[in-house]
């Protein structure tokens, strides 16, 4: 799922329901001198924590291992960022683009 498309200012995504084991982070673009932070949403929807291993200052694929939780995505400190961030779970979805065989 695309949290963060073309994004040019720094903000949070919109959240993404995890449904446990790895969860990928593809983080690609310029993050324009800022940092993404991977947040679990407090089971009372209170609000958001980091999560360990969430903070994220560069491009690429970040690996996360985490229970069934609802994750966000937010960039801040950035000054003319054009950043794009997908995350993907370890689930039949991903097993199928990733194995599809080609047109």
């Amino acid at each position: 799922m695309k949290l963060l498309d073309n994004q040019q200012t720094n903000g949070a995504s919109s959240e993404y329901r995890h449904p446990g084991k790895m969860l990928n982070i593809y983080v690609a673009g310029n993050l324009g001198g800022g940092t993404v932070v991977v947040e679990a949403q407090l089971p009372d929807k209170s609000g958001w924590l980091p999560i360990s291993g969430g903070v994220l200052e560069s491009p690429g694929l970040h690996v996360l291992n985490a229970a069934p939780l609802t994750v966000r995505v937010s960039l801040s400190g950035a000054a003319s960022p054009d950043l794009n961030v997908w995350a993907e779970s370890d689930d039949s979805t991903t097993y199928r683009r990733v194995f599809s065989k080609a047109e």
